[in-house]
């Protein structure tokens, strides 16, 4: 059974990496703080199975690995724990496309360093019901991040993003649940070995989610986006782009700035969201000191 789980660890920690890699490249190609934040807790999450696949190879060895790998599995426990209690709030607001109050952004703080500190009391106290707290703290987070998400799935502009939140907390739900239900078994003294030492809802928890993303990301993320209702290709002329150093994501913007396209129009088109547009606009303005859309134009149809 352990050597089944340690496989089982290995195969979630490779999908994992994987999916990691995909949320950078989504963060560069689509500048969201959504895939910075997902990525974010992607590594979280690989830290954290680190240290278990580190603690039951000792397990399936029968030894010690020594000092150096206990540094790296408690430091990785804490900071996987830590890192989980802020993201999971984050990415939750930032999918919902709202931003926390200051009040809950002080929150989220708090409950990243309660759960770094519970994971440090865990490692250092193995035998403990530390590891069945800071369980119960992870599960916390994540069905808080859930209720956020629940009431505000709908208004999520993009399509293929409302189907992907909708499917996940569909998801995460029903694992939370199977979660807490092993957790509470395992608590009692009769429980079987299988489900005291063996945290199999968890490992399914993140393939699941894992498997869940990298589905999404191989059949719509590197999806080339249609250019536009009029057919528009993303071009403007070299000598404004070489001007003003107007980058290839901004020069996208423009052109559907050319096209009549409004902002919300503009992050659905290119799977952003509408403050990331705003963003991107203001840079704009800078770089090319217009005020307004109109001098911005006006600019273009110069260097033409």
């Amino acid at each position: 059974m352990l050597h089944a789980m340690l496989a089982l660890y290995t195969v979630t920690f490779s999908l994992g990496v994987v999916v990691l890699y995909l949320s950078i490249l989504a963060f560069r190609r689509f500048s969201s703080s959504s895939f910075r934040t997902l990525a974010i807790l992607l590594g979280s999450g690989l830290m954290l199975l680190l240290v278990q696949i580190i603690k039951s190879y000792e397990r399936a060895i029968v030894s010690d690995l020594g000092g150096f790998l206990h540094v790296i599995y408690f430091s990785f426990s804490i900071l996987g724990c830590a890192m989980i209690g802020w993201g999971v709030p984050d990415l939750a607001f930032a999918v919902a496309g709202r931003a926390p109050t200051a009040g809950r952004r002080a929150a989220h703080g708090i409950s990243a360093g309660v759960l770094g500190a519970l994971a440090l009391l865990r490692e250092l106290e193995p035998a403990t019901a530390w590891a069945v707290v800071v369980a119960a703290g992870i599960v916390g987070v994540q069905a808080y991040g859930i209720a956020v998400l629940i009431p505000r799935i709908a208004g999520i502009a993009n399509l293929r993003v409302r189907n992907l939140v909708r499917s996940c907390v569909l998801f995460m739900a029903v694992m939370l649940a199977l979660i807490i239900g092993q957790i509470v078994a395992a608590s009692f003294p009769g429980a079987p070995p299988v489900i005291r030492d063996y945290p199999f809802a968890e490992i399914a928890y993140f393939l699941g989610v894992v498997v869940l993303l990298l589905w999404f990301a191989l059949r719509y993320l590197f999806k080339e986006e249609d250019a536009g209702v009029n057919g528009a290709s993303y071009t403007l002329p070299p000598a404004f782009v070489q001007k003003y150093g107007i980058s290839p994501r901004e020069c996208e913007i423009i052109v559907m700035i050319e096209n009549g396209y409004n902002n919300r129009k503009i992050g659905e088109s290119l799977f952003i969201s509408a403050i990331t547009v705003k963003n991107h606009i203001y840079h704009i303005y800078r770089k090319t000191g217009a005020s307004n859309k109109i001098q911005l134009l006006n600019l273009i149809h110069s260097a033409k």
